[in-house]
């Protein structure tokens, strides 16, 4: 993925955003980058894209274009209480890796992070240690602030995601089409558990994106790693309001 300078301008976002959203946004300017991210050739070496995502954005405010998560469908097939995290507006820089096709032995192409962390991959990664590295992993490895990076929520996955698409039809941006293969992505979201190995009530996570399930509005809610299962991240660049 090429880094475009564009998406740092405050004008592309308002142009981006006012569009879709039908109305005027205001975007304020671009946070100072953390160091260890600061020049454009490091955020292409981990594949991360600034973006500003406005304040207030719900699903049912989302573009007539755009997929919603299907929420309503996981409560059909696989009911549950579901922890909903309500999307916060600012600037982010958020992981735009290409999601692969799972197969055996199949990985994320040129995944620049992990194997820096020399963890092999990140698939067969239980939630729990998915929800750790995309948190305290990435604030440690990019030397970021407590709190302010963390595994994708269902609700900031799927607005990005939605993102993706639209820049890289409308502005021509290369980025991945995260609902077209089939594996899936960790989500923070937590879901109660109540069939732990010891017996004891605790807490599994959202999985999102596999193609023939629904792709962009795909959820299902799993407990243990699997080999088609990976995660991304996105680190705020703001303290939350």
């Amino acid at each position: 993925m090429t880094i475009v300078p564009l998406t740092h301008s405050p004008r592309f976002w308002e142009r981006v955003w006012g569009g879709l959203l039908r109305t005027k946004i205001r975007v304020p300017p671009q946070p100072t980058l953390p160091a260890f991210l600061a020049d454009a050739a490091t955020l292409a070496r981990y594949k991360l894209l600034l973006v500003y995502i406005p304040p207030g954005i719900t699903e049912e405010r989302y573009p007539r274009s755009f997929v919603k998560p299907g929420w309503e469908q996981l409560q059909k097939y696989r009911p549950t209480v579901v922890e909903h995290l309500p999307l916060r507006g600012g600037w982010a820089l958020v992981e735009a890796i290409q999601k692969p096709d799972w197969l055996p032995n199949n990985g994320y192409l040129d995944d620049v992070l992990i194997a820096e962390w020399d963890i092999g991959k990140r698939y067969e990664i239980p939630w729990t240690i998915a929800v750790r590295l995309a948190s305290e992993g990435v604030e440690k490895k990019f030397a970021l602030p407590s709190r302010s990076a963390f595994l994708m929520s269902a609700e900031e996955w799927s607005l990005t995601a939605n993102l993706f698409n639209w820049l890289r039809r409308r502005r021509c941006i290369a980025l991945p089409n995260l609902g077209a293969t089939n594996s899936s992505e960790w989500c923070r979201n937590a879901v109660p558990h109540e069939m732990s190995a010891d017996g004891q009530r605790g807490k599994h996570g959202l999985t999102i994106g596999w193609k023939t399930s629904g792709g962009l509005a795909n959820l299902s809610h799993w407990d243990e790693a699997s080999r088609s299962t990976g995660f991304r991240f996105i680190i705020w660049l703001e303290p939350a309001a």
